[in-house]
């Protein structure tokens, strides 16, 4: 055998001895795991996709390597086993990719979903002068979930006919309409508010006729009277008015078997300032003797609002109810109509302070005459 053949016969033994053994080249170790986008930003209910991508010691890439995925807080975000990381709740996740006990992370930071719309209770409102509306306002998300502890501002279009604080209370001022704007992070919301005179505002008082006979009725929803110190003293009245051209006396009578009736009667001094001239508890008879009356009271030119009220007693404790008031100028003397058991000449309460008085705050000392 020649050396050449010999030298042939060697290298394919040492070859065979090799496949023998089992001898192969070894797959390069997970050294690096990186994630992507190493830090991201997501809304509520928003996804991100990341990747984790697997090199060698070298810096060569490696594929198909098996990688898993968790989250430091599946409370705020989840991820799938794709990477797919879904935001749950505000907070601040670290995301974990690891393959071969190599491992990666990326941060994702969870905020708030924004507020994709501003809604009103309803879209129409109404509210009357004096009196105040607390506004019910919805920000929601783009899915339709409901956000709170959003900043809302609001505006009146018309503030001479209502005005809104910043906490959302709306105050009728003038009758009219005007739109309510409600703002959150640049999304608005609208309603319509339609003002009418309140209970307690004398420009809304009826205005009455000599020889007009009114029929009405007391109850919760109108003018609440207070006592000296401001407080609703459980009974309520309604306004009319009548205008005295000149110098005259008049006759006003106010009847219920509901309640026992109590007469007001002021004269307006400015548009927002009245002095009480007379009242009148049972000078009116009446089948209960609880009728109120004043009669013969002279009256100058001017304005003048009479308030029908109530006294609560023993015999009629009810504050509310039926009444009939009647006002007719000038008074004639000696005059009895049907249902007086009084003499005609009525006595009357006079109060002496003529002290100027807001209608909304009506404030009088009228119980002392009752035991």
């Amino acid at each position: 055998m020649t050396r050449l053949n010999v030298r042939h016969v060697a290298l394919v033994m040492v070859a065979m001895l090799l496949v023998a053994c089992g001898g192969t080249t070894e797959p390069a170790k997970v050294s690096t795991v990186t994630v992507s986008p190493a830090s991201s930003t997501k809304s509520v209910g928003e996804t991100v996709q990341l990747t984790a991508t697997t090199v060698d010691a070298a810096g060569n890439p490696l594929t198909g390597r098996t990688v898993t995925w968790s989250s430091s807080n599946t409370s705020a975000a989840t991820v799938s086993n794709t990477g797919l990381v879904t935001a749950v709740a505000a907070n601040t996740v670290t995301i974990t990719a690891t393959s071969e006990g190599i491992s990666g992370t990326a941060s994702v930071i969870v905020i708030p979903p924004p507020v994709a719309t501003v809604a009103f209770s309803t879209a129409t409102l109404s509210v009357v002068t004096g009196r105040t509306l607390q506004l019910a306002v919805t920000t929601s998300s783009a899915n339709g979930s409901v956000l709170t502890g959003r900043t809302i501002t609001y505006t009146s279009s018309t503030p001479t006919v209502a005005t809104v604080s910043a906490l959302g209370v709306v105050s009728g001022v003038n009758p009219g309409t005007t739109t309510l704007t409600a703002t959150s992070e640049g999304k608005v919301g609208t309603a319509t508010l339609t003002v009418t005179f309140g209970p307690c505002d004398s420009r809304g008082a009826a205005t009455l006729v000599t020889g007009q006979v009114v029929t009405g009725s007391l109850a919760n929803t109108d003018c609440a009277l207070t006592d000296n110190a401001g407080l609703p003293d459980g009974t309520y009245f309604d306004i009319y008015k009548f205008v005295v051209p000149t110098t005259t006396t008049v006759d006003i009578t106010l009847r219920s078997t509901a309640f026992d009736a109590y007469l007001f009667l002021l004269f307006q001094v400015t548009d927002s300032t009245f002095s009480t001239v007379g009242q009148s508890d049972d000078e009116g008879g009446g089948p209960n003797g609880t009728d109120a009356r004043l009669a013969g009271l002279a009256a100058t030119p001017g304005t003048y609002f009479i308030l029908p009220n109530s006294f609560p007693s023993t015999g009629l404790p009810s504050p509310f109810g039926a009444y009939t008031l009647s006002y007719v100028s000038p008074y004639v003397a000696g005059t009895i109509r049907a249902g007086d058991p009084l003499a005609p000449t009525m006595s009357i309460e006079r109060v002496t302070d003529a002290q100027a008085r807001s209608l909304r705050n009506l404030l009088v000392s009228r119980r002392a005459k009752r035991p």
